[in-house]
């Protein structure tokens, strides 16, 4: 049911074609609550047919900005690295000159919108992680301006800024070749979400571009990163007649968990085995020994989504998917040694 007389649709007139209230049709492409999750997603798709855009924003400015952090848990970030990135986003937002709300939300199709997105209590968001097609949708209704974090533009609609990070895990891979490693394991927590296939895809690229033999079994997935889950894909490594000289890591908190079944599995690090992991969080630098691991630069990153937040908010429209890559680098400590010392 396009809308071919290109007139702007109205929520009543939605409301009348379907036959609901006004109210009820708002609280649905809002993301409000008190519409079931089927019935919403019905209105979404029948007001997207009727060719429905959301008014521009136009509100007096609130001058704060909202921290939307995608989570599979209700109740706390996934993992190190996203409390280092809620902290370093206060820090870099505020010197934009406004004020910071943070909420958490699940990452699911059914979960509604937080309060402040809601009630418009801020002029734009940061939405960090990748969240659901559902949520794009729903955030999308509400007209308010918005960059992902970690996501890709062609997927969720947004201007995104995602860290180069593949460019760095590949790096770690040649630079350790180097020092006469020749075989490598991989540990990733789930590959739906783009930052995290990212490092597996340069890791895969720079063993295949060097030649090195690579034992498929050697990429060990787990469901969660959590030091628990470390552990445990570090003890299936070990219960190999062929195991690797270097183990990467998805995340800090998995390498932490890795280096404790390795300790307790009689491995030395860096001298019978290499570690390297990924966001250098606190958990890197204060962990024994201190892990090499790719930092993801995320102040810059920061400070690219702040710039095209801000644009967005003083009425500037895009039109095309704006894809803004960050460099990472390997800062590298002293869990990482030549394969000389372990036996190549």
């Amino acid at each position: 049911m396009d809308n071919i007389d290109n007139k702007e649709v109205t929520l009543r007139e939605i409301a009348r074609e379907m036959g609901l209230s006004p109210s009820t049709v708002s609280r649905a492409l809002a993301g409000r609550g008190g519409v079931s999750p089927a019935r919403a997603k019905e209105i979404q798709s029948f007001a997207e047919d009727m060719g429905y855009r959301p008014r521009p924003f136009r509100r007096n400015r609130t001058d704060a900005v909202g921290i939307l952090v995608m989570t599979d848990q209700a109740t706390s970030p996934d993992d190190a690295y996203h409390y280092n990135l809620v902290f370093e986003a206060i820090r870099v937002i505020s010197g934009f000159d406004w004020h910071v709300h943070t909420e958490l939300m699940l990452r699911s199709p059914d979960a509604p919108l937080p309060q402040l997105v809601v009630e418009s209590r801020v002029d734009g968001l940061i939405v960090v992680g990748y969240p659901h097609e559902e949520t794009c949708k729903a955030l999308r209704q509400t007209g308010i301006p918005i960059v992902v974090l970690d996501g890709l533009a062609s997927r969720t609609g947004f201007p995104c800024v995602i860290p180069d990070v593949g460019t760095s895990t590949g790096d770690a891979v040649k630079k350790l070749a180097e020092v006469g490693h020749q075989h490598f394991a991989y540990i990733t927590p789930p590959t739906k979400y783009p930052t995290v296939q990212r490092r597996v895809d340069g890791f895969l690229a720079a063993v295949e571009e060097l030649g090195l033999p690579f034992d498929p079994r050697m990429l060990i997935k787990v469901p969660h990163s959590t030091i628990h889950a470390g552990q445990t894909a570090v003890r299936q490594i070990l219960a190999c007649s062929n195991r690797p000289t270097t183990v990467f890591f998805g995340t800090d908190q998995l390498a932490v968990g890795g280096l404790i079944a390795l300790g307790r599995g009689g491995i030395d690090v860096p001298a019978d085995m290499s570690v390297v992991s990924h966001d250098n969080s606190n958990l890197a630098i204060e962990s024994d020994p201190p892990l090499t691991s790719v930092d993801l630069n995320l102040s810059l990153s920061l400070e690219k989504a702040a710039a095209l937040l801000r644009r967005q908010i003083e009425g500037e429209q895009f039109n095309e998917p704006v894809q803004i890559e960050v460099s990472t680098k390997v800062i590298w400590r002293s869990s990482c040694g030549p394969a000389a010392l372990n036996g190549g």
